[in-house]
């Protein structure tokens, strides 16, 4: 037990230490000195408890006196005290001497129960009370160890005469209880005997002593003094001693523990399906405060009838709808990456078509086609405009007929090599049409034989470079924009001569890249779900690289198709909430979820999902109109999500608050609350009142439910209102029939000899044991 205590110890110490940031030694040893204390008192109580036991802390003397007060020798005296646990009683027994006296040299602090029988006297029984064991009284801590100093306590017990007839008087009443609340009438409790006080008899003559029993009684066996109510009718009539004018006496009437009926509508906090009839453990009596209230349960509840199983499992399935590039047209500048709204619902500004330019090619001379290739589209061909800086030219054909020493004029040309159809088709034919544009020139020197020298082109150049004249300034390249396909740059002279022409061909430029894209697309370019880029022709320098164009996302229209495929309970109703839900294209591009509750018709009309829905007879959704087909109002690139909000049954209920009944019990009356008007039914429903707990009295009463109306998704929804057909009869505005009724029935006043007392006991409603309201 030592290492217990040394363990527990140093476990509140850690626990102490680690609470406080600041324990520093002093807490240490006050913490030391508080658990040395608390140990000195546990063990001081375990010390007085042993000597309790062995009643070395208490003596206790008795003297017996007649009613004329002279003692009463040879009476046999009985001293009893519980032990601790209850399990066993401490009886001695002595006998008084010639002084009326037995002397306990033992006794246990505390209650003690007194009996005294002698011959020519009624027996009698008195409860004591020693009081607690008390330092300073009952024993003294000397040098850490518990000292006893036991103290005497003394008493004188007075016994009346077996003959008393001549002064005695008589106590007689009714005694009643409510152990069944659900009648009108009150119970008689079972099995009770009554006692009567006379403590205050017994304190005249305690005059010497330092205890008065506070119950002073006769034994069981003495018939004066004590009674049985009559099980039946509750009557009682004992004989009692006639004390004088100047004494009470005391009417003792026991507490009850027993179990009262009544009705309930919830127990201990939790409400119940319906109310019930329950048998509840409650205490009555003058030391029982009674409940102030009593549930009120009104005689009749209202039972709907319940809603058809719910169905589940109903989902959308989604195809892609191929889509044309007449939709998307699109021009891409500044190395930009192009992300595509239109025409897509501005509303929800979810953008579902992300293309990306992955390489703008370089070294590029002539321009290349791109091909839009789909296994499931078609017709789709787009083209590239170029920006470049010249840094390199060579002389194609000299001409002739030049002045020496002459500045030409160059002009820039390049081939006209497409041109779109009447059906707005893209075809592409090696024409030698050229086309100028005035944006470039050259200006070059003759020599003195007027001719055009690849010397004097160089240096033509090297001016152009440096004066960062337009298609030769690296910083700042020249774009020639859409209607050219495949083309050459070159120079041609000002004389529409061809002998005379003199051609400059582009050989090198420090920039040549692709500047835009640019889709043609016929009218009847469609069927496009997941379309690739693929780049050729084209030109340029040794390591030329073509253009690539990387679609991240191609977002589409999605037809929408019932799925019942899931459906594990068939659909009386439809769902009351189909929602799409669209998820962000990619990391690089984080754009937000969206929801969309709508679809589109042939006619692009936008209509909400569920006004669409219906079940059929076997319980699976589908569209009502069948011939249709209904899709996506903008598009995405993955599949939506669908979320549902499945049907529900609910009952319909209501809270009878209270009901008015007249003289047959028929119902006049009545107050709702706390209305659930239901989910789930799908025709009109009904409604029965019932008596409101098993076995209660009443039956007939009838009430329509009125105002209803059906939804479009074939859900009945009543609007709360009823008419009462019927009032019924034999019903009870409140199962419980009782108020709260306080105990009532203390007697303690003088009485007289021979006089008749009238004590009615009302024990009233009493204390439950269980919360039921």
């Amino acid at each position: 037990m030592t290492q217990n205590r040394f363990f527990l110890g140093i476990l509140v110490l850690g626990l102490l230490m680690g609470c406080k940031d600041d324990f520093n030694e002093e807490n240490l040893l006050q913490t030391q000195v508080e658990l040395a204390e608390q140990q000195e008192i546990d063990k001081a109580d375990r010390a007085t408890e042993t000597l309790n036991e062995l009643g070395d802390l208490l003596s206790y003397s008795v003297k017996v006196v007649s009613q004329d007060n002279q003692p009463v020798s040879g009476a046999s005296v009985t001293l009893q005290a519980a032990t601790p646990t209850g399990s066993e009683v401490d009886q001695q027994i002595l006998t008084t001497d010639a002084n009326g006296e037995a002397f306990f040299s033992r006794a246990r602090i505390g209650g003690n129960l007194l009996s005294v029988s002698a011959d020519g006297f009624l027996d009698i029984i008195a409860n004591l009370d020693f009081g607690p064991i008390e330092e300073g009284k009952h024993y003294q801590i000397i040098d850490g160890l518990v000292v006893p100093t036991p103290v005497t306590e003394s008493s004188v017990i007075p016994l009346f005469p077996d003959a008393m007839a001549s002064d005695a008087a008589t106590i007689s009443g009714m005694v009643t209880i409510e152990t069944d609340l659900t009648d009108g009438t009150p119970e008689v409790p079972q099995d009770l005997t009554l006692r009567v006080n006379l403590a205050n008899f017994a304190d005249q003559f305690n005059t010497g002593g330092s205890i008065t029993p506070q119950i002073y009684s006769f034994s069981d066996d003495v018939v004066i003094g004590k009674t049985q109510v009559d099980n039946a009718t509750g009557a009682y009539s004992m004989q009692v001693p006639a004390l004088g004018d100047d004494i009470n006496l005391e009417l003792l009437v026991p507490d009850i523990a027993t179990h009262q009926r009544l009705a309930i509508t919830q127990r201990n906090g939790q409400p119940l399906p319906r109310p019930e009839y329950a048998e509840i453990p409650t205490n009555f009596g003058p030391n029982w405060t009674a409940d102030s209230s009593i549930p009120h349960v009104p005689g009749v509840i209202w039972v709907f009838d319940e809603p058809p199983t719910p169905g589940n499992g109903f989902d959308l399935s989604y195809e892609k709808i191929g889509r044309g590039f007449q939709d998307i047209l699109f021009t891409t500048y500044d190395f930009a990456d192009y992300v595509d709204t239109a025409p897509l619902t501005d509303d929800l500004g979810f953008e579902s078509t992300i293309i990306e330019t992955t390489s703008f090619g370089s070294n590029l001379i002539d321009a290349p086609l791109f091909d839009v290739n789909d296994p499931t589209g078609n017709n789709a061909v787009g083209v590239v405009s170029l920006e470049f800086a010249i840094d390199s030219l060579v002389l194609t054909k000299a001409g002739n007929g030049f002045m020496p020493n002459t500045e030409v004029d160059f002009d820039f040309y390049y081939d006209v090599r497409f041109y779109k159809n009447e059906d707005g088709v893209l075809e592409v034919e090696e024409s030698t049409d050229l086309a100028p544009d005035l944006g470039i020139d050259l200006k070059v020197m003759t020599d003195a034989f007027g001719d055009i020298t690849p010397a004097n082109i160089e240096a033509a150049l090297q001016v152009a470079i440096a004066n960062q004249d337009d298609g030769y300034n690296p910083e700042d390249p020249y774009t020639i924009f859409g209607g050219a396909g495949q083309f050459n740059l070159r120079f041609q002279s000002q004389f529409n001569v061809d002998d005379a022409t003199c051609i400059i061909d582009v050989v090198g430029v420090s920039v040549g890249r692709a500047k835009s894209f640019q889709l043609w697309t016929p009218n009847d370019s469609d069927g496009y779900t997941n379309p690739t880029f693929d780049f050729y022709g084209g030109g340029g320098e040794a390591g030329f690289t073509l253009p690539s164009i990387e679609v991240v996302s191609f977002g589409t229209q999605w037809q929408v198709i019932p799925n019942n495929i899931g459906v594990t309970a068939p659909y009386t109703i439809t769902p009351p909430s189909v929602t799409m839900k669209y998820l962000p294209i990619t990391t690089s591009y984080p754009i937000s979820p969206e929801h969309e509750t709508e679809l589109l018709d042939e006619n692009d009309s936008a209509i909400n999902i569920v006004e669409l829905l219906e079940s059929d007879t076997d319980g699976n959704i589908q569209f009502a109109n069948q011939l249709s087909t209904f899709k996506t109002p903008f598009f995405s690139e993955s599949m939506p999500h669908t979320l549902i909000t499945e049907p529900y049954a609910l009952s319909a209920s209501v809270q009878v608050e209270s009901i008015t009944v007249d003289e047959q019990g028929t119902i006049t009356n009545y107050n709702l609350d706390d209305l659930e008007t239901g989910a789930g039914y799908t025709d009109q429903f009904m409604v029965s009142i019932e008596p409101a707990a098993e076995g209660a009295p009443g039956s007939g009463a009838q009430a329509d439910l009125v105002f209803g109306t059906l939804a479009a998704n074939g859900e009945y929804i009543w609007g709360g209102d009823a008419n009462l057909k019927s009032g019924g009869s034999g019903y009870l505005e409140n199962l419980n029939q009782k108020s709260p009724q306080a105990f009532e029935g203390s007697f303690n006043q003088p009485i007289q000899a021979g006089k008749t007392y009238i004590a009615n006991i009302r024990y009233g409603t009493g204390q439950r044991q269980e919360q039921v309201n």
